[in-house]
């Protein structure tokens, strides 16, 4: 991805590999109308439509982690603001890696979700969030 992008503009071609990914996988999806909805898109399943906030996802700061932020910044007072009860879940791309995952927002705690997609330099577990249980998957027939 270009690094040279606006983040408005970044968001927008995440949002469009996304959108092509869900086709790719057989969801159906929609879009609103206008940027004054705090989800950017409503996927369905085939058994519930869900309110999906997407994400670009970034190299975490510790090697073999990546992450994204779970709560959007307000432009002038710089306030957080979180996505509880307003989506079913986030969709995650990470440009460096090609990768999709979907995290539903019960899941994520704070500002900031963390994936593991290596194994830890101490080959410790407990206390760490494996990428392959989110990754995204086709739709079920």
């Amino acid at each position: 991805m270009n690094k040279k992008l606006s983040p408005k503009a970044r968001g927008e071609l995440t949002e469009a590999i996304v959108l092509a990914k869900l086709i790719e996988y057989g969801y159906s999806v929609s879009m609103p109308f206008g940027d004054n909805r705090r989800y950017d898109m409503i996927v369905d399943d085939g058994r519930r439509l869900h309110r999906i906030q997407v994400k670009t996802a970034r190299d975490g700061r510790s090697p073999g982690t990546i992450e994204f932020n779970t709560a959007s910044v307000h432009p002038i007072s710089g306030k957080k603001s979180r996505y509880d009860g307003q989506i079913e879940a986030f969709i995650a791309y990470h440009p460096g890696s090609h990768e999709f995952y979907c995290v539903p927002v019960d899941d994520c705690r704070g500002n900031v979700f963390l994936l593991r997609t290596g194994p830890t330099k101490n080959s410790q577990i407990s206390g760490t969030r494996p990428a392959d249980p989110y990754r995204l998957r086709p739709a079920a027939d």
